[in-house]
């Protein structure tokens, strides 16, 4: 079943999967259906592997399968409000400031509306505007490193 990662391209991957599937056993074909199902029910997103540059959702399978054990060992809440309490709770999240230019209109002194004048009238032109670097907050949304950190603490 391995060698099916170990192929360039989806074609050739979805050749080795079937040269796997043929060589399952008669007599253990039963326990190996589920695999089966689940490879040809999930074929394209499996197979999309061979086009993303081999980038696989293990680390969200992870995170989830932690998650699930956090539900496991509580009581009164669903699996899908933990999961938006894990991933929204305001001290996982990974906040940084953020640079960018903005225009803003200059403020003139009273001196400078006659040199303004002036200065268009000689080729030179002022729009009145000054580019600026602003720094403003930004939020990241978790820092998956804390949060996985947390969830093996006890301190969860």
């Amino acid at each position: 079943m391995y060698k099916v990662y170990d192929v360039e391209t989806k074609e050739e991957a979805w050749g080795e999967y079937l040269v796997w599937e043929a060589s399952i056993p008669d007599e253990l074909a039963k326990p190996f259906r589920p695999v089966k199902t689940a490879f040809r029910n999930w074929k394209e997103w499996i197979l999309n592997y061979f086009d993303d540059h081999r980038i696989t959702n293990a680390f969200t399978e992870s995170f989830n399968a932690k998650v699930r054990r956090v539900y496991r060992d509580g009581r009164g809440y669903t699996f899908e409000r933990l999961r938006a309490k894990v991933l929204f709770t305001d001290r996982l999240q990974r906040r940084v400031s953020i640079q960018e230019k903005v225009r803003v209109k200059k403020k003139q002194r009273f001196e400078e509306v006659g040199m303004g004048r002036m200065m268009f009238c000689m080729g030179s032109f002022d729009d009145g505007y000054e580019t600026k670097i602003e720094t403003r907050p930004g939020n990241l949304g978790t820092d998956l490193p804390t949060l996985l950190l947390l969830l093996d603490s006890d301190d969860f």
